[in-house]
């Protein structure tokens, strides 16, 4: 599962070395909104990467036994809810079930993409609904979603600006 289950060795150990490395170019010490929309767009890259605009995936709740078709375009709405800081397209009341799947592992989707989506997701919840979501989370699911290979590139280019 991604990079380790935690732990001063694995996931946290390499973002701190990660982090660290990006920060001390910078004299933001902070992930602020802006880092945050620079590094949505290579977690909205991802998702697209899965999923295009017109597939149709569908799931099984399990508790009501009923077919729910995900709607791939939310990430991409909730994106621009973040850019305007207003929630116009109703994206808090159309991520409820969605999130409830995942949690409940009735929507299965590949780990990149869902990395993306709670990138995004908690991203909307910090910016536009106002929850205290840490901007470390949403820094870690990105940089989850990218993968190694392109998490220090992309977390240095956000930081940078």
């Amino acid at each position: 599962m991604g990079w380790g289950a935690g732990g001063y060795g694995g996931w946290w150990g390499w973002l701190w070395v990660c982090s660290c490395s990006a920060l001390s170019r910078t004299a933001r010490p902070a992930f602020g909104r802006a880092v945050h929309l620079r590094l949505l767009d290579h977690a909205m890259a991802v998702w697209e990467q899965h999923f295009s605009a017109v597939a149709n995936p569908t799931y099984i709740e399990s508790v009501a036994g009923i077919t729910q078709e995900l709607d791939v375009r939310l990430p991409s709405e909730a994106l621009a809810a973040i850019r305007e800081r207003r929630d116009q397209a109703n994206i808090a009341a159309r991520y409820r079930k969605p999130i409830v799947s995942l949690q409940d592992s009735d929507l299965v989707l590949p780990e990149p993409a869902e990395f993306a989506y709670y990138a995004v997701y908690n991203a909307f919840c910090l910016h536009v609904a106002g929850r205290k979501i840490d901007p470390w989370t949403i820094v870690n699911q990105v940089l989850s979603a990218v993968g190694e290979e392109q998490a220090i590139p992309v977390l240095d280019a956000a930081v940078s600006g």
